[in-house]
This record gives structure tokens, C-alpha cells and sequence, in this order.
């Protein structure tokens, strides 16, 4: 009876030598997968900062993007009607004084006019005497021919003279009411672009909204990462999309530049075709008068 206890005796000491040993050989059994919940715990913490930082700065510096675009399209609208105004001012006192100049021209036209009348009527008289006196008849006829030719020049030069000064002045009104009708199209096509470029606005306002409730998404899918409610396949899957999302993000990005530098390409050459204001500054019908 004696030899059973000491069977037993060693066969408990050889398990706890067995122990013993596995425990000196891989000490990281009881501790890896503390580290690996560690180290997960930690990476979903930076993705999330990482992220929170993003979703924060991007729509700020798309805001900042169009605030800019407004007031520079504002500026150069209110520069393209202040230098416009002065433009139509300066033609219209343009056409004033060449029909100021008109005006002084039939003056003179007219003192011309009365000495005719004076020098026609002094043919008369002496029209008059050649018949009392019995002058011969060729003699007669040549000084009626002299005077007759003094008469029709004079007529003929003020007619010339207000033919001229008639069209001069009806190209300056033409010339102005061109320069009026191009700059109200300028106008309307520059309205027409304001337009577009609000609805354009308008969209990426929708995108940026999109893509707040694509953060506030993945922001749930982190919490719940931290939360171990999250398996390796939809783990990748949230990367997938959050790698899809940044690339929309950066299309979204490149087209916003690009219809800035198109808005202000527009207004550059808009500011060059025309520097007229919209009609109704100047009315037609008073400069005409």
C-alpha cells in the first residue's frame, strides 16, 4: 500500500515540472491577445482623430473657397458698372457738345442765310436799274447769270454744309445706341452666369451635405469598431469606403477650382468686352434731343 502514494506523489510533481516549462517557453500566450486589442484599440483611435479632423477642415476650406469667389465677383461687377457709367457719360457729353458745335454751325449758317437774302435783294434793285436805265439786253443777261450763280452757290454750300453736319450727328447717335445695346447684352450674359454659378453653388452645397452624413456614417462605424462590434470584413469595408469617399472628396475639390478659375476668366473677359452699364443710366431719347 505503501507504493501508491508515491505514484501519485510523482506524477503530480512531472505535470507541475510540465507547467512550469510551458510557462517558461511562451510567456506571450496569456498576454498577446491583450496586446492585439491594445494595439487595435489604438489604431481606431488615431483613424477616428484622423477623420474627425478631415470632415471638419474640408468644409470649412470649401466655404472660404466660395466666400472668396462672391466677393471678387461682386468687386468686379461693381468696378464694371462704376467704370461703365463713366464711359456713357463721357459719350454722351461727347455727342452733346458736337451738337452744341451744330447748333453754333446753323448760326452761322443762318447769318450766311440772311446775307443771301441781303445780297439777293440788292440784285433786285439793280435788276431794277438795268431796266430803267435801258441797259442793252446782253449786258443785262450776263450780270442776272453772275448773280443768279452768286445765289445758287451759297444756296448749294449751306445745303453741303447741313448734309454733313446731319450725318455726323446721326453716326454719333448710332455709335452711342450700339455701345448701349452691346453693354445691356454684356449685362444679361453676365446675369445669366451669376445664375449658373449660384446653382452650381447650390450643388456642391448638396455634396458637401452628402458628405457631412458620409462622416457622421463612418464616425458611427469607428465608435463602433472601438466597441468590438466590428469584425475583420467590415473593418475592411470601412476603409474601402472611406478610400471611396476621399476620392469623390478630391473630384469634388478639383471641380470647385475649376469652376473658380472659369468664374474668374468670365469675369475678366467680361470686364473687357464691354465697360457699359445697364440701359436706363442715360436715356436715349434726351441725347438724341
Amino acid at each position: 500500500m505503501s507504493k501508491f502514494p508515491k505514484d501519485e506523489d510523482s506524477a503530480d510533481q512531472i505535470s507541475l515540472e510540465k507547467e512550469l516549462q510551458m510557462d517558461e517557453e511562451d510567456p506571450d500566450l496569456f498576454y498577446g491577445d491583450d496586446m492585439r486589442d491594445l494595439e487595435r484599440s489604438s489604431d481606431v483611435q488615431r483613424l477616428s482623430n484622423r477623420m474627425t479632423m478631415l470632415f471638419i477642415l474640408i468644409p470649412c476650406l470649401l466655404c472660404a473657397i466660395f466666400v472668396f469667389a462672391y466677393l471678387d465677383m461682386r468687386e468686379k461687377l461693381n468696378q464694371l458698372q462704376s467704370t461703365g457709367s463713366s464711359q456713357v457719360q463721357a459719350l454722351s457729353e461727347d455727342v452733346v457738345g458736337k451738337v452744341k458745335s451744330i447748333g453754333d454751325r446753323l448760326s452761322t449758317l443762318e447769318k450766311s442765310s440772311v446775307s443771301i437774302q441781303k445780297n439777293l435783294e440788292k440784285n433786285q434793285r439793280e435788276i431794277k436799274k438795268l431796266v430803267t436805265s435801258k441797259v442793252d439786253k446782253k449786258a443785262f443777261e450776263r450780270t442776272g447769270k453772275k448773280r443768279s450763280a452768286e445765289v445758287t452757290g451759297g444756296f448749294s454750300a449751306l445745303r453741303k454744309e447741313t448734309a454733313a453736319q446731319k450725318a455726323s450727328v446721326e453716326k454719333s447717335v448710332k455709335e452711342l445706341r450700339e455701345k448701349l445695346d452691346e453693354g445691356t447684352a454684356t449685362i444679361s450674359a453676365f446675369r445669366d452666369d451669376l445664375v449658373k454659378q449660384k446653382k452650381e453653388l447650390a450643388k456642391v452645397l448638396q455634396v458637401i451635405e452628402v458628405i457631412r452624413n458620409e462622416a457622421r456614417k463612418q464616425e458611427l462605424n469607428i465608435s463602433c469598431l472601438s466597441e468590438g462590434r466590428l469584425d475583420q470584413e467590415q473593418l475592411d469595408n470601412l476603409f474601402k469606403e472611406q478610400r471611396t469617399g476621399m476620392a469623390l472628396l478630391r473630384q469634388q475639390i478639383e471641380s470647385l477650382k475649376g469652376d473658380v478659375l472659369w468664374m474668374e476668366k468670365e469675369l475678366n473677359l467680361t470686364g473687357k468686352k464691354s465697360k457699359t452699364p445697364a440701359p436706363g443710366t442715360i436715356i436715349e431719347q434726351d441725347i438724341a434731343e
